[in-house]
């Protein structure tokens, strides 16, 4: 946010989803690759690394959004039973080279072309925003007209690689530069319509008054603030003020941008 005094935009991003799948993989190769480098070998070797093929299987599910870990009907972007023991090594190493740069995962994701994730086809242009989007990102910009100064900040979140960004979070800002003026008081009336400006002193029926209370409202999008009702406005006083009770049910209008 230290860049938005300067050039009016700031941006920050979460992780790459193809780089962080990458290092998942490369710590279960060298998980698998463990008991096979070993002379005598466990018992019941083939059962040990089929239990750690879903490991793979399931880094490729936040690429492509596949579920290979479902009770039923598992889906997944590579083949869903191990490969023999004298093949797992190569054919992880065959996914982590489809992984490895946006062109070896467009020529991967290439329909028919008997690419490693040819089930999972996409044309060149979304295989290639799938292998550079981040798992959320978030821009601030910033603007000035008069004394005020105000921006927005939209946060965005994928779900997977292959899936585009929504929106998650919008949030809006605006604040002045003015310094406080003298407030001023238009209410005269115990049932009246009160309207206040400016800076430190509030009055109503001649008391002074420590807070007013409006109806709720609705903070829009766009920042704005909705007001339905208009009727439920409350004034409490000082306590300097005496003993007067606190005056409810005004009639009310509210209208402004959040300032922050």
């Amino acid at each position: 946010m230290a860049d938005l005094p300067g050039s009016g935009m700031a941006g920050d991003e979460g992780k790459n989803f193809v780089a962080e799948a990458v290092k998942s993989i490369e710590n279960d190769r060298a998980d698998m690759a463990a008991p096979l480098a070993v002379d005598s070998k466990p018992a019941g070797l083939e059962t040990i690394l089929e239990s750690q093929w879903i490991k793979p299987e399931m880094a490729l599910d936040t690429v492509f959004g596949t579920d290979s870990d479902a009770q039923t009907d598992p889906t997944s972007a590579v083949r869903t039973t191990a490969p023999r023991k004298e093949d797992i090594l190569d054919d992880i190493d065959d996914i982590l080279n489809a992984l490895s740069s946006g062109a070896a995962f467009v020529a991967a994701t290439a329909g028919g072309g008997g690419g490693e994730f040819e089930s999972q086809a996409l044309g060149s242009g979304a295989a290639s925003d799938a292998f550079n989007r981040v798992m959320w990102s978030a821009d601030a910009t910033m603007g000035m007209t008069g004394s005020t100064r105000h921006g927005t900040a939209p946060r965005k979140k994928s779900e997977n690689a292959e899936g585009s960004a929504d929106t998650e979070v919008y949030g809006a800002f605006s604040y002045s530069t003015m310094q406080q003026t003298v407030r001023t008081a238009d209410a005269v009336s115990l049932t009246g319509i009160a309207s206040y400006s400016g800076g430190l002193a509030w009055q109503h029926n001649f008391a002074d008054v420590d807070r007013i209370v409006l109806d709720d409202a609705t903070l829009l999008r766009n920042a704005t603030w909705s007001n339905t009702t208009g009727a439920n406005a409350s004034v409490l006083y000082a306590t300097n003020s005496g003993l007067l009770p606190p005056v409810n049910n005004i009639t009310n209008t509210f209208a402004g941008i959040l300032l922050g």
